[in-house]
């Protein structure tokens, strides 16, 4: 049986409402309830409405956010358009206990009926079944595209090199190959440790 999760709310800025129709899609299971402080509550949910840059406004909610809870962190970017590509708000949490997402909100149309903000509540939802206490998983260094045809391309070439250098020094294909073997094992090595922390060490805030 999973056990019933209890958030408090917390709203920086003008939401326009928009927080209440994630909350009613987020609370039509019984596992999950609203309480009315931090102290009774399991999990934060603090929804963050971007009026400048991402990073300013959600660096700004951060510090009225307590600690000692795992927090959820909505950023509302105001669009009319569902498509709209926004900042990534990932780049502009420095806390491990924090997960972020993303939605669109209007005055009008409150939130907006996107792919986008149904990917950002189902992550929540999945968010809060997982356990009591969570880190942000935004902080797993995941290669990009780009960095996979690197590394491809790298390996690639390093076994071509290695075989041919292998065979013209009469050394075999069998030792060549373990030489290969070893350099290719330490350049994907360094270049995953690198790109990790790059992530972590310098985080990338963007603007809106």
């Amino acid at each position: 049986m999973i056990q019933e999760k209890r958030i408090f709310v917390m709203v920086f800025g003008n939401a326009m409402d928009s927080h209440k129709t994630f909350l009613d899609q987020l609370t039509i299971s019984n596992q999950i309830r609203e309480v009315q402080s931090v102290k009774d509550s399991d999990v934060i949910i603090a929804f963050v409405s971007i009026q400048s840059r991402a990073g300013t406004d959600i660096s700004a909610a951060m510090e009225g956010i307590p600690e000692g809870k795992p927090v959820i962190l909505v950023a509302l970017h105001h669009t009319f358009n569902p498509d709209e590509i926004v900042p990534d708000s990932k780049y502009c949490v420095n806390r491990t206990d924090v997960f972020p997402v993303d939605c669109l909100y209007h005055e009008d149309h409150k939130l907006l009926r996107c792919l986008r903000n149904d990917d950002a509540i189902r992550a929540v939802k999945k968010q809060l079944g997982e356990s009591d206490s969570f880190v942000n998983k935004s902080y797993r260094y995941k290669p990009t595209a780009v960095e996979i045809i690197v590394i491809i391309l790298l390996i690639v070439v390093v076994i071509v090199v290695g075989i041919a250098v292998g065979w013209s020094a009469g050394i075999g294909l069998g030792i060549g190959a373990s030489f290969v073997s070893g350099v290719v094992g330490s350049i994907v090595a360094g270049i995953y440790l690198c790109s990790g922390l790059r992530n972590k060490l310098v985080p990338h805030v963007s603007n809106t």
